[in-house]
């Protein structure tokens, strides 16, 4: 983690673009003074009439202000260097009038511990870089809150001078009333010396307070006993010494005090005692509300905090007799305003770690009726007066500690950010380097204001444009935008989408006079960092055509960026209709029909192809199918056989044991019983024993579900020879392949557009008849006199016409418009520079068209979305969200000679900024 002094020493050495500044060399020995140059600044003080000044100037020397007001009327010193902050907001930085943000803020035994000092717990080198970046630059300190009296409070800067870093080392005693205060534990004290039955050990005490009305009378009694003692009528105690001390300088008292009954009892103790008071979180303020509370000397002010968590959501309790409902903050406040203490109230945050978005909920008591600079004066003065430092902080005032912050708009407003903080007049936070140093970006965001963009749905004045990834996220007066982005704001300045020039020479770090295989690929022949491109880029075009002279040439469209990309390669095909008519024309048509012919077979082969690859897919699991069942049947096949084989050797083997033995071959044992009766020798069939019945019986039905498998296999997949291997289909035949023509497969889809360039008026209509009515091509016409002679033609025949690089002609003696002359009738066009670095001027040209009548809505659409449209390229040409992220920022409205182009940005990045 960095360290604040190490944080300060990054921000010394880098100041972001949004604060670049002129700077002018001092005097040697002479403190640098610094002017800050701001659309306005909030003074902290006053109401938004009073308290604001517009078009001002913030003067600062020696870390402190030396004068404020509006530009032109502060002198600034010729020597000062010189901040110009655009359209920013300056207003004082913010005083947290309480926090915890010390080291030693955990609680000590004791309930009373008023020696304790939170400023000793205060770390001047640790990383406040989170509260710095929240606009915060003072800083109460506190101990812990959850004893009765737990130690004095300080005030602290966030500085980078550690020896600066003290406001006030002992504030306020603070002393809490409130229930989180009165849960003490008890206390063990051991005694000096031996344990006898004279001094036995003593058991743990138990402390202030356990409830109110304890608190109070214990309070009490010490207070009166402090005072005695810093009165020298009582003994010096040791515990007391601190408070009688803290009573004697008339030390304020903060008190946490929530309900009537607490702020009651901290009012009358006060007054007693004579010791100013500060309420800190007052649940309920009846007893604030009474005049003579504030007639008081002693009253200083009220804390109140949001009372909410910025983004989380929490569940309330239901309210009930037991537990009545809290009145509100803001409601709170606004009875307090009522009362006539709107100036003794101060906002801090409930929790330490919502400091951070203090800005964003202190704006929920607009809900009570305050306005941003109320609100804000409870951020910064009314915090500063009631802890007695508003001479040197909180305020915008000549002599005061110059501890400011820049915001990107108004303070309070929806969107407005914090973008640099300065404490001393030193830089200490930058929104720029926070967002490059302080983390691992994968991504280019920006966020870039300006007092017009023209958008598709019209001119947004005063408006926000977010870009991230090179892709436009967001355009609007109130949108989404990136978290740490770096933020552009140009003021009065308009912005318009990137302009397209539809013929340049740009682009291949030369010329292209050859004539080319129309299967060229011009974009591998772009070159990085081609100078043409840079100076090109500085009138504002972001987009540009590229072919060779010699037609017909392959069109391709790529961006100005600093390593020029392709955007469609091609994206047209330039031919030419020049000389003889007729012999052009049949020149043509036999070009244009080689081309047809060719995209037809090529055509027909591709839906041949895919039928093709249907068929194949089928044929590929009729295969598979085929092949399992052919290994299927063979398989079954040979268990067939071998089961017909087993049963053959069992029938085999049951005939020879029904053989009768020969007489040399009679068993021994066998009984004359056993032969035949009669004495016939005459064979008889011999009876089947059960075993051999049993096996027999077995056999039968193994020959039975054999068969029934055979069936079913012939059933099933029959056998192998019967099965018919399907056919495999036969793929078509490819066309011979053509570099040449291989272009017109595109342009006869429509993929690609033709640019056909005419020398005379008459050509237009061989143009439309062969482009558009014998072969249906999208085609647009190149040359603005004869574009415009056949308006109506080009209209009715939905044609595209190029302008330019002349814009104006003469007609017998009358001027004509060509620009204005197509718009008129209704057909969409673009204009062409046919130019190298005088692409430039390009938009000068359309100027002089715009002052001869062209309309500048129709001019700019003519430069941006009509070409972009017309060639198949919809990912730029406007700003909206999900286009590319190609602008150009201008002085003033688009086709005013008096207007400049400021910057251009192309894919998210600045490929091109005014040098001042």
């Amino acid at each position: 983690m960095r360290t604040l002094a190490r944080a300060i020493s990054l921000s010394a050495t880098c100041l972001p673009l949004l604060l670049l500044a002129s700077l002018t060399t001092a005097a040697v020995g002479s403190e640098p003074v610094d002017a800050y140059f701001a659309k306005a600044i909030w003074l902290g003080t006053g109401d938004e009439s009073s308290g604001v000044i517009q078009d001002a100037v913030l003067v600062t020397e020696s870390g402190r202000i030396k004068a404020v007001g509006k530009r032109g009327e502060v002198n600034v010193p010729a020597t000062a260097r010189r901040h110009d902050l655009g359209n920013s907001v300056l207003i004082p930085g913010l005083v947290i009038a309480q926090s915890n943000r010390v080291k030693s803020a955990n609680s000590d035994e004791y309930a009373v511990q008023p020696g304790v000092r939170a400023i000793d717990g205060f770390d001047p080198f640790d990383d406040y870089q989170s509260l710095l970046a929240a606009g915060v630059t003072t800083l109460q300190v506190s101990p812990a809150d959850d004893r009765l009296i737990p130690g004095q409070t300080g005030v602290v800067r966030l500085t980078p001078d550690s020896d600066e870093a003290t406001l006030v080392d002992s504030e306020s005693l603070r002393v809490i009333l409130s229930a989180t205060g009165r849960n003490p534990p008890s206390v063990y004290e051991p005694p000096v010396g031996a344990v006898s039955v004279d001094r036995p050990l003593e058991p743990t005490r138990p402390q202030l307070a356990t409830s109110l009305t304890q608190a109070v009378v214990g309070l009490d009694a010490l207070l009166a006993e402090a005072v005695a003692i810093a009165q020298g009528k009582a003994t010096q105690d040791l515990g007391l010494s601190a408070l009688a001390d803290l009573l004697e300088q008339r030390t304020t008292i903060r008190w946490s005090a929530n309900s009537n009954a607490e702020v009651r009892a901290a009012l009358r103790l006060a007054s007693r005692y004579e010791l100013p008071w500060i309420i800190e979180d007052p649940q309920e303020v009846d007893a604030l509300i009474a005049r003579e509370t504030w007639e008081s000397p002693w009253a200083r002010g009220v804390l109140l905090n949001p009372e909410f968590r910025p983004g989380r959501i929490t569940n309330p309790v239901v309210p009930s007799v037991d537990v009545p409902t809290t009145m509100p903050v803001w409601q709170r406040a606004r009875k307090l305003k009522a009362a006539g203490i709107g100036n003794r109230l101060a906002i801090y945050a409930g929790s330490d770690a919502d400091i951070e978005d203090l800005l964003f909920s202190a704006s929920i008591f607009a809900r009570g009726g305050f306005d941003r600079s109320e609100i804000l004066q409870m951020l910064t003065a009314n915090p500063a007066q009631i802890m007695g430092i508003n001479d040197q902080v909180g305020a915008l005032k000549p002599d005061a500690l110059a501890d400011f912050v820049v915001l990107s708009d108004t303070p309070l407003q929806a969107g407005t950010t914090v973008q640099a903080t300065y404490v001393g007049g030193q830089l200490v936070y930058s929104a720029d380097q926070s967002g490059r140093a302080g983390r691992e970006t994968t991504d280019d965001s920006a966020l870039i204001l300006a007092k017009s963009i023209y958008t598709p749905s019209g001119i947004i004045e005063n408006g926000k444009l977010s870009v991230r990834n090179g892709k436009i996220s967001g355009v609007g007066t109130s949108i989404s935008q990136p978290s740490h982005c770096e933020r552009f704001d140009f003021g009065d300045a308009v912005i318009i989408p990137g302009m397209v020039d539809c013929s340049t020479t740009i682009g291949i770090g030369g010329s292209l006079n050859e004539r080319l295989s129309l299967g060229t690929k011009l974009g591998e022949l772009l070159a990085r960092e081609d100078e043409q491109v840079a100076v090109a880029r500085q009138g504002g075009v972001t987009a540009a055509l590229l072919s060779s002279s010699r037609l017909p040439s392959p069109v391709l469209a790529f961006k100005l960026s600093d390593s020029p990309r392709p955007l469609k390669d091609p994206v047209a095909i330039r031919f030419e209709i020049s000389g003889n008519l007729t012999e052009a024309e049949t020149k043509l048509r036999s070009t244009l029909q080689s081309g047809k012919s060719y995209a037809e077979a090529w055509d027909k082969y591709d839906n041949e192809f895919a039928e093709y690859e249907k068929k194949l897919k089928v044929y590929e699991q009729e295969k598979k199918e085929y092949d399992a069942a052919v290994k299927a049947a063979e398989e079954k096949k040979a268990e067939t056989q071998d089961k017909s084989d087993d049963a053959e050797k069992s029938d085999s083997n049951s005939k020879d044991s029904r053989k009768e033995p020969k007489p040399s071959e009679e068993p021994d044992g066998e009984s004359d019983a056993d032969q035949p009766e009669n004495g016939s020798d005459k064979k008889q069939p011999a009876k089947k024993s059960e075993q051999d019945s049993k096996a027999g019986d077995e056999g039968g039905a193994s020959q039975t579900k054999g068969g029934d498998d055979k069936q079913a296999a012939e059933k099933a997949e029959e056998s192998p020879a019967e099965l018919q291997e399907p056919t495999k289909p036969e793929e078509p035949k490819k066309p011979r392949f053509s570099e040449d023509l291989e272009p017109y497969r595109p342009l006869f889809a429509k993929e690609i557009v033709a640019l056909v360039e005419l020398d005379e008026n008459r050509a237009v209509e061989v143009a439309v008849k062969l482009f558009r009515k014998d072969f249906d091509l999208k085609t647009g016409i190149v040359g603005g006199k004869a574009a415009a002679k056949y308006a109506e033609t080009l209209r009715d025949e939905q044609l595209f016409a190029i302008v330019g690089p002349q814009m104006i002609g003469n007609e017998e003696g009358q001027p004509q418009n060509y620009a204005a002359d197509l718009a008129i009738a209704g057909v969409p066009f673009g204009f062409q520079s046919k130019a190298s670095t005088g692409v430039k001027e390009l938009s000068d040209a359309v100027s002089y068209a715009v002052h001869g009548g062209l309309g500048s809505s129709d001019a700019l659409n003519a430069l941006t979305t009509a070409p972009l449209n017309f060639l198949g390229i919809d990912s730029l040409g406007s700003l909206q969200a999900g286009a590319d992220a190609d602008l150009v920022v201008l002085s003033g409205p688009p086709f005013e000679l008096s207007s400049e182009v400021l910057a251009v940005m192309i894919d998210g990045k600045w490929v091109y900024q005014r040098e001042d």
